[in-house]
């Protein structure tokens, strides 16, 4: 009797016995980088959870349990692929006759809260960041929130836009899914940079000026990243968990720059010149709540020191 003809009658098929037949018909004519997305998926989330269940034990209410679970460690963007996989690994059992109902179908929805971009990090918690990260992520942190960067500006930098002896770096471009196109704005600005993030673009420099001018580099491809939506969910977000540290957009990097910078007393319309604002006024609709007191006054040569 062939595999399929023994799974018609199998009552306890496990999850973890069925997936091997399932991907056979899934994985056809797909990319092997994809195949390998999938098999790190179902080993990574899937089979530790149902992979020893039978099928017909996995119900809505038990895959409700797992992804709540999941949800708490990874998020929803995590859980929206992980469980279309397991949809595809279902529909396949209905075929064999294994189950007749889908039970992913009958499960809702997780969403992660709305989250508002315009909420800030505090300076205890970049240090954290900046600190409990390694290389290109920690650097990549520091240029955000020492720069004032719109995400797609960060990923676009290349060394050649740095005039290293009068630390300045030209702002004139930004990706956004895989796209290089202008600012924002459209227009190109020259901001400066601070003397500690300075310092660690010049050892990058050093190291890597003959391979590649992008300075943030894809270690898969070895060119820019063509999309921070990436950087957030495989890096980012991970980071923030393992460090206890509620997610509030990468976004909120650029945000966390402005506020910084105010309450510490740097001149507001630097600052505006420096994030890339057409005028004050959009810098003050966003951030006069933020404008210094005495209370907050630092040295501005320590504002932006992590």
């Amino acid at each position: 009797m062939s595999y399929k003809e023994n799974a018609l009658y199998s009552q306890d098929i496990t999850l973890g016995e069925f997936v091997p037949v399932a991907l056979k018909q899934i994985n056809r004519a797909v990319k092997k980088v994809t195949l390998k997305d999938r098999e790190q998926k179902i080993n990574a989330y899937l089979l530790p959870y149902f992979g020893d269940m039978p099928i017909k034990r996995i119900t809505a209410l038990r895959i409700e349990d797992w992804q709540y679970n999941l949800f708490m460690l990874r998020g929803s963007d995590l859980i929206r692929r992980v469980k279309q996989l397991l949809r595809r690994v279902l529909d396949r059992a209905i075929v064999y006759g294994i189950i007749e109902h889908n039970p992913v179908v009958a499960t809702d929805r997780i969403r992660d809260k709305k989250i508002n971009n315009r909420e800030v990090y505090t300076k205890e918690e970049v240090k954290l960041m900046i600190g409990g990260s390694d290389g290109w992520l920690s650097l990549f942190i520091q240029s955000m929130v020492s720069l004032g960067l719109r995400s797609g500006e960060a990923i676009a930098l290349k060394f050649s836009d740095i005039d290293f002896n009068r630390r300045t770096i030209k702002i004139e471009r930004s990706i956004r899914k895989g796209v290089i196109g202008d600012t924002k704005t459209g227009e190109t600005r020259i901001i400066d940079i601070p003397l500690e993030l300075h310092s660690k673009f010049l050892k990058l420099y050093e190291k890597q000026k003959n391979k590649s001018d992008w300075i943030f580099t894809h270690s898969r491809t070895g060119g820019h990243y063509k999309d921070c939506s990436y950087i957030t969910r495989r890096h980012f977000k991970p980071l923030l968990g393992r460090l206890n540290i509620e997610y509030k957009t990468l976004y909120s990097l650029r945000h966390t720059y402005a506020t910084l910078s105010l309450q510490g007393g740097q001149n507001i319309n630097y600052v505006s010149k420096q994030l890339g604002h057409k005028d004050i006024k959009t810098t003050l609709d966003y951030y006069v709540k933020y404008l210094y007191d005495e209370k907050n006054m630092i040295k501005a040569d320590e504002i932006l020191k992590f």
